[in-house]
């Protein structure tokens, strides 16, 4: 999905946050390596960014981007009725592990697909909460002389609809 000179990427099922680095000894040397459920994941993210890249005909992003990461996770089924809805209803955060910037690190997965590196991105905004369709949603957009381009708030919109919006101000 794009909007505003941005792109959008949807990968349903429960979001994987990208695991601990894995050492191994070879000979004299220690190897570095991801986690099979890590690889297995940013390879399924790039495969949703590949399509979605063919089928819009669009081009890698450049330049400065700023990203916006949302990790739906499904609620635990041995969890009571009341907790479940709490969790769905938004009364209850998503304040269990993983932390959420293992969820932002998975953009690995789109290096050399929709951008050249994830050096590009300056600035992230990331959230993570319960739904009945569990998801991670990608958005990236470009920062133009500062100001994020209108993708992002497209994307504010969905976490933060204006009417659920506070400031803390009583009038």
């Amino acid at each position: 999905m794009t909007s505003g000179g941005g792109i959008t990427i949807i990968i349903p099922g429960d979001p994987v946050a990208k695991g601990r680095p894995r050492f191994a000894n070879r000979g004299k040397f220690a190897q570095v390596y991801t986690d099979k459920k890590t690889r297995a994941y940013e390879k399924r993210i790039r495969i949703r960014a590949e399509m979605l890249m063919r089928d819009d005909r669009l081009e890698r992003l450049n330049g400065p981007l700023f990203s916006v990461i949302m990790a739906y996770r499904g609620v635990p089924k041995s969890w009571p009725k009341y907790k479940r809805q709490n969790a769905l209803n938004g009364t209850l955060f998503a304040m269990s592990k993983p932390d959420l910037d293992n969820y932002t690190k998975v953009v690995d997965g789109l290096n050399g697909v929709v951008f050249e590196d994830d050096s590009r991105i300056i600035g992230t905004l990331g959230f993570k909460t319960f739904s009945r369709e569990p998801r991670l949603e990608i958005t990236l957009a470009p920062m133009v002389f500062g100001v994020v381009s209108e993708a992002i708030f497209g994307a504010l919109d969905v976490m933060f609809p204006v009417e659920n919006r506070s400031l803390g101000v009583k009038e």
